[in-house]
């Protein structure tokens, strides 16, 4: 469902310019330089601030705030015109917020090449089958999903991924080929990820990057912000140094670490690091 049809209108425009960027006050300035003559404000099942839309023009212009709190500015802009107030659940609004920047990058960016071979699908679905089984419905944090491989196998998997990543003519492709659900697809900085994200029962990282001395901290960060938001998480990664090393950031917050071989590919997905939460 689009936020136009969530706000009742026939067309609308996100202020913000990326689904990032939605949790910088800056955009609520720049929004409410917007000479408005309608506002509509949406609230959510508990009467917090969603967005607000404003008529400038011909032209509704819409800021979220979904992740950052909404100014007195706003308000008063939206009392000043006399708006009306339409109530949603933010579990919706958010969805339809997730699709509109996904359309936007499939509109804007060219697609990567294709990056994912047949027998990629055999190795994740292998992976997952054998740490978890098959899933129930349960949320699944995609971190770093690239172009959408690991999310395609745990929807099939019957688990429902939210995936993410930073590189947009990945994101691009996956949206393309369908690999990657418009409605549950960010781009996002996967070491900040905790400030886009509900809480889940699992979450993955299929194929994390190689690490060295130059990346290691921004690895580590990225491990932390899921750790943040998980309680089971899987990772792999191409050595047992690399899973060594990621076990070790995952104990730091607490998580009981396992640790095994998977010889089906030996490139990309040879070693899965396991972080648990203990209960």
């Amino acid at each position: 469902m689009s936020i136009a049809l969530l706000l009742g209108v026939e067309d609308a425009c996100c202020i913000e310019p990326s689904f990032a960027d939605l949790t910088d006050d800056i955009w609520t300035e720049h929004f409410l330089q917007c000479e408005a003559t309608e506002a509509r404000l949406v609230v959510d099942e508990h009467e917090d601030p969603l967005a607000l839309g404003l008529l400038s023009g011909q032209r509704w212009m819409v800021g979220s705030f979904l992740f950052r709190p909404m100014t007195i500015g706003a308000l008063q802009v939206f009392e000043q015109t006399g708006g009306e107030i339409y109530q949603e659940v933010r579990a919706r609004w958010l969805t339809a917020v997730r699709e509109y920047y996904a359309n936007e990058i499939m509109r804007q960016v060219k697609p990567a090449m294709e990056d994912v071979s047949p027998h990629r699908y055999e190795v994740i679905n292998d992976v997952v089958e054998q740490v978890w089984g098959k899933g129930h419905g349960e949320l699944c944090i995609e971190c770093c999903c690239g172009s959408g491989a690991g999310a395609s196998v745990l929807r099939t998997m019957g688990m429902n991924p939210l995936a993410y990543d930073h590189d947009t003519s990945l994101l691009s492709l996956g949206l393309h080929t369908g690999r990657l659900d418009p409605a549950a697809t960010m781009c996002i900085d996967a070491t900040v990820a905790h400030r886009y994200c509900e809480r889940a029962s699992r979450a993955t990282v299929f194929m994390l990057g190689a690490i060295d001395a130059f990346n290691a901290s921004m690895w580590e960060q990225v491990v932390a912000s899921l750790v943040s938001l998980a309680d089971d998480i899987l990772l792999t990664m191409g050595t047992e140094q690399e899973a060594i090393r990621v076990g070790t950031w995952g104990s730091k917050h607490g998580c009981e670490i396992s640790i095994d071989e998977h010889t089906m590919d030996p490139i990309f997905d040879r070693w899965i690091c396991r972080l648990k939460h203990q209960p």
